[in-house]
């Protein structure tokens, strides 16, 4: 089997999220830290088209190079922030209407929509939270997987929730990793924004 693909969604999403919090010359920063022949992703990718897992992980480190320096917690933000953008409105509108732990049971179907040969997702969830196992896919090793991972994981259940969940990295591997999301304890502290 061949190296995992990803869609380019991700690509057109970070492009646009960079773009509205930090401008041109933020992604042409971004864009500096990647291969040349790259480059595009950060311009002209289409959300469907398919693209190696190597070359998100380049550009995930080109966001860490350029925008975070490396903290966790600004490329946290940077992932949520993006996710955030990158959730359309009808799928905002089910978010609200669905369980976290319904969410969480979803994974799996996410994870195979955006990537091809990337390994699967296994969720074991209930009312107070889940715990996902990813196998199969050779990037846990790599931080910036780990933490996207969580990133996108508390921003969907928050959009869902109306609150931030505690999102943990339990363990992983070379080819593996198992978070749990903790969103049973939890009462949003104001109301979830409308649409």
């Amino acid at each position: 089997m061949g190296e995992p693909l990803v869609k380019g969604v991700w690509f057109v999403t970070a492009r646009r999220y960079i773009v509205e919090e930090d401008g041109e010359a933020a992604l042409a920063a971004v864009a500096e830290h990647m291969p040349e022949a790259e480059r595009r992703v950060f311009g002209d990718a289409l959300p469907s088209e398919w693209f190696p897992e190597s070359v998100l992980q380049r550009a995930m480190e080109a966001v860490q190079r350029a925008l975070t320096g490396h903290d966790d917690a600004l490329f946290l933000a940077f992932i949520e922030g993006s996710t955030e953008l990158g959730v359309n409105t009808f799928f905002r509108v089910l978010l609200k209407i669905a369980s976290p732990a319904f969410l969480m049971r979803q994974m799996p179907a996410a994870w195979g929509t955006h990537r091809r040969d990337g390994g699967t997702v296994d969720v074991d969830a209930d009312d107070k939270g889940a715990r996902l196992h990813y196998a199969g896919f050779p990037f846990w090793a790599d931080r910036n997987y780990r933490v996207s991972t969580q990133g996108v994981l508390r921003k969907v259940t928050e959009l869902c929730t109306g609150v931030s969940p505690r999102v943990r990295e339990v363990a992983y591997g070379e080819d593996w990793f198992d978070v749990e999301v903790a969103y049973g304890l939890l009462r949003p502290t104001q109301p979830p924004q409308s649409l």
